[in-house]
């Protein structure tokens, strides 16, 4: 094997963050002596280029250790029909170890049982059997996936929101293989806290102004009550009798009594001297002198006072609905489309969601062909600039979108290594050494920001290294 050649193939490896120390081997150096014979790696669709880059991995490491690879690949995520014949022709042929993307959890174990019969090792890629003789898994996790595609589809939608603009809803669509279950899971694990959140701090932020409104209008009605309370004041003074009505209505009243003059010509004595000491004085005022003169109570009504205004106003708390952030069920964010096993199909269904539902506004897609379809639909209705996509792996047309501003981002799985690694475990393993029961792989964000750096360049073309 060529010496830059094999150079490369570690330095992809090296930069895809997986370290070397776990691939326990003999065979640092050069092509392996006295070893040999055929490894068969299977993989799920044959019109995803994503197995094309897993297929290069495993060629790669294949001819490195100087194995033969029978190289497989189903029709579509749902053929497990080929997978099982795939088994068999591995098995007739003498395959010391399979590598296998399975398309169904449970319908190859029978197959899988025919193959461990003949001490033939089998190592999952990508996706997992339920199957207990499984020597390794090698691939990312679906999960931290779709975590990863959450908080990034938060970045670019929830934090440019502006606190008038209404949050919108989050539209999915799977693909039929089982790994999409745990991509949506991770996804709505990790947005809907984010959410939350937004939510929360929108929530609390219309209390705070309900509770403003609330003060200022008390303090406004308490202003208006003092103000109103002050000039009843005024007006109670000028209908208050002076000391000099008082004294003259009094002496009028006691002559007129002594002189013996009758109760009404009393109280005229006493009205004429009030009104004439108190020239312009109010007709209450006189009135009020006159009583006092004859032995009424001239004193005026205790006026109200601020702290009474404003205990009268604010009664009862803040007007109704202040500082309730309400209750919101962040489910309903979410509408969850067909799992859809063709791009085809995701274009139909994308297109459909986003005709019914105008308040959509993240497209989150979890395959190849599931983001194609989503882009092709968004781009057909022009909603680029309105819906923010976010898909998974890495086919030059994902690539093209991301460049033309349709596709938001997208998670890649650096296939070359799960290729790689997978292959390199399943051949070890079938030399008695032993191997990690897993390995993630790992998964990376690529958007239009980061799509020329040259990590992100190695990932997505490992061969030009």
């Amino acid at each position: 094997m060529n010496k830059l050649k094999r150079n490369g193939i570690f330095q992809r490896i090296a930069a895809c963050s997986v370290s070397l120390t776990m691939l326990v081997s003999a065979t640092a150096c050069g092509k392996p002596q006295n070893i040999g014979g055929k490894v068969a790696v299977i993989c799920k669709n044959e019109k995803v280029s994503f197995w094309e880059e897993v297929k290069k991995g495993a060629d790669d490491c294949c001819e490195e250790m100087g194995y033969e690879m029978l190289y497989y690949c189903a029709s579509s995520d749902n053929d497990y029909a080929s997978q099982i014949e795939y088994i068999n022709d591995a098995i007739k042929q003498g395959a010391k170890a399979i590598v296998i993307a399975p398309n169904d959890t449970d319908e190859l174990n029978e197959a899988f049982d025919r193959a461990t019969s003949k001490g033939i090792k089998i190592v999952n890629i990508n996706s997992r059997a339920n199957y207990d003789k499984i020597t390794s898994y090698v691939g990312s996790t679906d999960f931290d996936g779709g975590a990863v595609a959450a908080r990034n589809a938060a970045r670019l939608y929830l934090d440019e929101l502006s606190d008038e603009d209404e949050i919108g809803k989050v539209a999915v669509i799977g693909h039929t293989a089982s790994t999409a279950e745990l991509r949506i899971t991770g996804f709505r694990a990790t947005y809907s806290p984010l959410l939350g959140q937004l939510r929360g701090k929108r929530a609390e932020a219309q209390a705070k102004a309900a509770a403003e409104q609330a003060k200022a209008a008390a303090e406004q009605a308490a202003a208006q009550a003092q103000a109103a309370a002050q000039a009843q004041a005024q007006a109670d003074e000028k209908d208050k009798p002076t000391e000099g009505m008082l004294n003259a209505a009094k002496s009028a009243a006691a002559q007129a009594s002594a002189a013996g003059a009758p109760e009404e010509a009393v109280k005229s004595a006493a009205e004429r001297a009030a009104r004439s000491a108190g020239a312009g004085a109010s007709e209450k005022a006189v009135e009020a002198a006159v009583q006092a003169a004859l032995g009424g109570d001239a004193s005026a009504a205790e006026e109200p006072t601020k702290a009474d205004a404003v205990e009268e106003t604010t009664q009862g708390g803040p007007p109704e609905g202040a500082g309730q952030g309400g209750s919101m069920d962040i489910g309903s964010y979410f509408i969850e489309g067909q799992r859809c096993g063709t791009q085809e199909a995701a274009y139909e269904e994308a297109k459909k969601l986003l005709t019914e539902n105008s308040d959509i506004r993240v497209l989150y897609t979890t395959n190849t062909n599931t983001t194609l379809g989503a882009c092709q639909a968004v781009e057909e209705l022009d909603l680029a600039d309105t819906i923010t996509v976010v898909g998974f792996n890495s086919d030059e047309q994902e690539l093209k979108y991301i460049k033309s501003g349709v596709l938001d981002g997208t998670i890649i799985q650096n296939p070359y290594n799960i290729g790689y690694i997978g292959t390199r475990y399943a051949i070890q393993a079938s030399q008695g050494s032993g191997v990690s029961g897993s390995l993630d792989t790992g998964v990376t964000w690529i958007s239009a920001k980061n799509i020329n750096d040259d990590d992100i360049q190695l990932l997505l073309y490992p061969e030009k290294a």
